[in-house]
């Protein structure tokens, strides 16, 4: 199978990204998206990159035509929706996680974000259900195990807190936030 025309682009731009240039990616990929306006994955990128970045205004753009592009590709909601509550528009990122869950149920980078939004806003324990149904449909997920833990110590039950972590360093063996 060959390869997109757009692909040796995009490879390019993701060592920018790999890299932090997340700027000179961003600057990188305009000349190529007046080449390939039609392909997400390369709006996708822009936008990720924007975010980390710091270029709200850019990251909206780009996540937003990604959407328009594949809006039944879970990703791109989840992005969204990680702007949207970096920008403190809790309601928005919900419905964007939300979205991303619809199109794909078992969607663990959705399910801990929509659980970690849910914490921050102190509805602990949906976020634990959304944890706990993430854990169900993903075991070897760590992020979920780990986001659980510190849900459990906000809730002071240490032993659940405990037992959690122990399984979320069995699923992140190398994170030093686990151990």
């Amino acid at each position: 199978m060959s390869k997109h025309a757009w692909q040796a682009d995009y490879d390019a731009l993701i060592k920018f990204h790999r890299s932090g240039e997340y700027l000179k990616l961003i600057e990188e990929a305009q000349s190529i998206l007046e080449r390939f306006p039609q392909v997400e994955p390369l709006w996708s990128l822009v936008g990720i990159s924007a975010i980390a970045a710091g270029d709200d205004e850019t990251a909206f753009s780009a996540l937003s035509q990604a959407i328009d592009l594949a809006p039944l590709k879970p990703a791109v909601h989840n992005n969204l929706g990680l702007l949207l509550r970096k920008l403190g528009m809790s309601a928005e990122a919900r419905a964007a996680f939300e979205a991303a869950i619809n199109l794909e149920p078992s969607y663990p980078d959705a399910l801990t974000n929509l659980g970690n939004l849910l914490t921050s806003e102190g509805s602990y324990k949906h976020a634990r259900d959304v944890y706990s149904t993430c854990i169900a449909l993903n075991p070897a997920y760590g992020k979920s195990y780990y986001n659980l833990a510190k849900l459990y110590v906000l809730m002071d039950q240490t032993a659940e807190a405990i037992a959690t972590f122990k399984l979320a360093s069995t699923h992140l063996p190398n994170s030093a936030e686990v151990h």
